[in-house]
This record gives structure tokens, sequence and C-alpha cells, in this order.
């Protein structure tokens, strides 16, 4: 997101390795899925709320179905 909050839509091939992952193509950044998982597990074991849990294994689900 930028300053005033605004999802970025538009940007340069030579940074969309930073601003997305395709999961049919190869060589992205996948790990970087690895961080908004660890962090929303973290979440379940602190909080025992299973929407985080939950939302983890979405994230799990779309780095294991990529390339």
């Amino acid at each position: 997101m930028n300053d005033e909050e605004k999802l970025i839509l538009d940007f340069s091939e030579d940074v969309s390795l930073f601003f997305q992952v395709s999961a049919n193509q190869p060589n992205q950044a996948y790990f970087m899925i690895g961080y908004p998982l660890a962090f929303l597990a973290n979440l379940y074991k602190s909080t025992g709320d299973n929407f985080y849990l939950n939302t983890a294994q979405k994230y799990l689900d779309f780095a294991l179905s990529c390339h």
C-alpha cells in the first residue's frame, strides 16, 4: 500500500518481484508468503482464535500450489 493506504497496482516490471507472486510462473519470491503465514500462526498460538489458523492455512495452500 502507498502512503495514502491505497493498494499499489501500477509498478514497473523490474520491481514486480516485490509486489506480486504469480503462482504459475517460475522464480518467484515464494518465501515472502512465509512471513504473513508465520505471523498468523503466532497470532493463533497467542489467542487460540481459529480465524488466524484458517487464514494461515489459506496462505499455505496457495504457497503449495505455486510453480
